[in-house]
């Protein structure tokens, strides 16, 4: 039972890890962003902290693999949008709305990532036969 709990309880962070950066991917698609290096340190700041948690969690401790797939996929998608905001800073050519853009189509992946995440939470927590 402990065990479970404790499964339980690393899913859910999980869950609210890949929440938060969709929330995060969310705010930089919907937000106009000029060129200004703190605008970009910012969006870095944020999805790249968000991005480390992820990245640091022990997909051994998931018993479903469609958690793991969640993880993994939304950690991608995450260093995804970093990689282009990185390229956006060193190339003034990639517009802001390039960002935008990009964050839009994260969000949309991440968002289901973290219902998948909903659903092995429920999953485990519900009783076994």
């Amino acid at each position: 039972e402990e065990a479970q709990a404790e499964r339980v309880r690393h899913v859910a962070v999980a869950a609210e890890l890949v929440g938060g950066t969709a929330e995060v991917c969310e705010l930089i698609a919907g937000r106009e962003f000029d060129r200004r290096a703190d605008a970009f340190n910012s969006m870095r700041a944020d999805l790249g902290s968000l991005a480390s948690a992820v990245a640091a969690m022990d997909l051994t401790r998931f018993a479903d693999r469609n958690a793991v797939r969640a993880v993994l996929i939304s950690l991608g998608a995450a260093r995804r949008l970093l990689a282009d905001i990185d390229a956006a800073e060193r190339d003034a050519s990639l517009s802001m709305h390039s960002i935008r853009q990009s964050a839009r189509t994260m969000v949309e992946i991440v968002r289901r990532q973290a219902e998948e995440l909903e659903i092995s939470v429920k999953a485990i927590e519900a009783p076994h036969p």
